[in-house]
């Protein structure tokens, strides 16, 4: 009986264990190895926009300091910000804004931005609905970009 009691303290035990140590893999950044995918300073004054709606209507956000968040994606001669992941994955274009990256005012690197490619990523930056990005294949770009982060 005595050994009965052993056994169950010892399944209890490591379950314990075992739950425990999921939450925590759970909790960890989705970016790897958990480190932080957030870059550049916050801003009080941007307005919180869907991409829909910066996209649909262009001349209301023109010149001002936004805040929406999309799919990002940092490659070369492809900096953009999708509506959705299938937008992202078929490259539509039409459905994502063009980001102006600037490595110095994000504070960080081209490299370290790629680790959020294809994932949901908040942007802060100013509207210009004239510039369309590469080849003009865009509905839009989000210059002086002064943050970066991933969306959970």
């Amino acid at each position: 009986m005595n050994s009965i009691k052993k056994c169950k303290w010892i399944i209890i035990s490591a379950s314990i264990i075992l739950v425990a140590f999921l939450s925590i893999i759970m909790n960890l950044d989705k970016g790897g190895n958990g480190m932080v995918l957030a870059y550049g300073k916050t801003s009080h004054d941007a307005i919180e926009v869907s991409l829909i709606n910066l996209i649909a209507t262009p001349e209301q956000y023109d010149g001002k300091l936004v805040r929406v968040i999309g799919v990002g994606e940092v490659k070369f001669e492809s900096n953009g910000l999708y509506f959705s992941k299938d937008d992202y994955k078929k490259v539509i274009t039409k459905n994502a804004v063009w980001l102006e990256l600037d490595e110095k005012l994000l504070e960080t690197t081209y490299e370290n931005l790629k680790k959020s490619n294809g994932k949901y990523v908040l942007v802060e930056g100013i509207f210009n609905s004239k510039k369309k990005g590469h080849f003009d294949r865009y509905s839009g770009t989000i210059d002086n970009i002064t943050r970066y982060e991933l969306w959970k």
